[in-house]
């Protein structure tokens, strides 16, 4: 049998209510004090995904917990769009009093923002409705445009350019000298 796992219901709580305030896993994790990669050997483990070990009960509760966080954070998150999109919110709201005691409410609504809306479906189905943009990027006098890949490349075509100009190298050596990344 191996050591007693880290996991309790305390930790499973705090990990779940950090995700569900759109907090990422890693940084949940870490105000947990529990490092990223046994959070997801966690998750691994109550989704039945771990390659070694089996999941369990207390696993499987939070996998459980940690999904159901996600939902609700994206719920709310939802919800705060469809109400900018059908505007309404109350953005100011002040109560004057006259001295004569009459009360008069003063309250200012926001507009709607179709642009919440449209940013919703470009994210949710971007298929469908993401931005299709194009741009045509020509070289010099509208030609193509010349890419240099790396160190070699660039030693080789600028000894091949001096070659047909009749020039001599401005390098010598063979250009096979290895470049770090190449």
């Amino acid at each position: 049998m191996g050591r007693p796992t880290l996991l309790t219901p305390e930790i499973r709580d705090a990990i779940a209510r950090a995700v569900s305030l759109g907090i990422s896993f890693t940084a949940a994790c870490e105000l947990a004090d529990v490092s990223y990669a046994t959070g997801q050997e966690w998750l691994a483990r109550g989704e039945n995904r771990h390659p070694e070990r089996v999941s369990t009960d207390e696993y499987a509760a939070f996998a459980d917990a940690i999904r159901k966080a996600q939902a609700s954070d994206e719920a709310r998150r939802v919800a705060r769009i469809e109400q900018a999109g059908r505007g309404g919110a109350i953005v100011h709201e002040r109560t004057y009093t006259a001295k004569d005691g009459a009360v008069t409410k003063e309250v200012r609504y926001s507009e709607p923002q179709w642009t919440a809306d449209m940013t919703h479906l470009e994210r949710r189905h971007p298929k469908i409705w993401a931005r299709r943009e194009r741009m045509e990027v020509t070289g010099e006098g509208g030609g193509p445009v010349e890419f240099i890949l790396g160190l070699r490349q660039a030693w080789e075509r600028q000894q091949a350019r001096l070659a047909g100009d009749g020039q001599a190298a401005l390098i010598e050596g063979d250009g096979n000298h290895d470049v770090e990344g190449e």
